[in-house]
């Protein structure tokens, strides 16, 4: 609201109206993510009409454009709109000041992974592609601490791996990077027993998206990250386990 009050530059008011898209996203405020998703859109409309996008005026914008694109992809995701969502990161404006940007790289690599993942979790090639977007995802996550971001890779993380189906695929296929985050994950000396290694791994990435989550005050993050460390316990056959955890996260939403 005060750079709405104290600018009358329309890209950084654009930027303001995406930020404020991003922060309801993150929240679940739908009916605000709506009213700002309109007000964005107009004035980008309005921005390609009327001003002289050149030098670094089109840097800014172009720069306020693929954060847009990305929080309509991951929008698109939520609803089950994959071809959609496709549509969105297939038209992001890709440059060095993308790959520059490391959140925004990130977030290119996140949701073309959610992306192969959502086509379809049987298909050993979308599972294989979308795993690689992933561990790139997680890689710039961890060494640029973008605490966030690397929460929400690790819960997806998390429920792939608690799929003993996937944790054989990618033990075949990409045998290193998995056993990269066994060792991120697992201090060897503490492995539970009886527990399988890809559980282990799973159980450890959600509990540490959920503590991440707590830093944040994030319900939203905390309640995946339940949802996420339950299916840990579905698959390891401990229903009355899961359900606790599904449980607390309704808790966490006021379900």
């Amino acid at each position: 609201d005060e750079i709405q009050k104290g600018t009358k530059n329309q890209i950084e008011l654009l930027i303001s109206e995406i930020s404020m898209m991003m922060m309801c996203q993150r929240t679940a405020q739908n009916l605000l993510y709506t009213e700002y998703q309109k007000r964005a859109v107009q004035r980008m409309s309005r921005i390609e009409e009327e001003e002289n996008l050149e030098g670094r005026y089109a840097e800014r914008y172009f720069y306020a454009l693929n954060e847009y694109k990305f929080i309509e992809a991951l929008n698109a995701l939520q609803l089950s709109k994959i071809a959609e969502a496709e549509t969105e990161i297939d038209e992001v404006y890709y440059n060095e000041a993308l790959r520059d940007d490391k959140s925004l790289w990130t977030d290119y690599h996140y949701i073309k992974g959610l992306i192969s993942l959502n086509k379809s979790a049987t298909d050993n090639n979308e599972v294989v592609k979308a795993f690689d977007y992933l561990f790139q995802a997680y890689a710039i996550a961890d060494r640029y601490q973008l605490i966030y971001l690397k929460s929400l890779i690790c819960q997806v993380f998390s429920e792939m791996l608690s799929n003993s189906r996937i944790d054989q695929l990618l033990d075949t296929e990409r045998k290193n990077e998995a056993h990269y985050l066994f060792n991120q994950f697992v201090a060897h000396d503490v492995i539970e027993q009886g527990i399988d290694n890809h559980l282990h791994v799973a159980r450890s990435m959600a509990q540490e998206s959920i503590e991440n989550a707590a830093t944040f005050g994030n319900v939203i993050l905390a309640a995946n990250g339940l949802l996420a460390l339950g299916d840990t316990y579905f698959y390891d056959g401990q229903t009355e386990e899961s359900l606790n955890y599904y449980e607390r996260a309704l808790q966490q939403l006021n379900l």
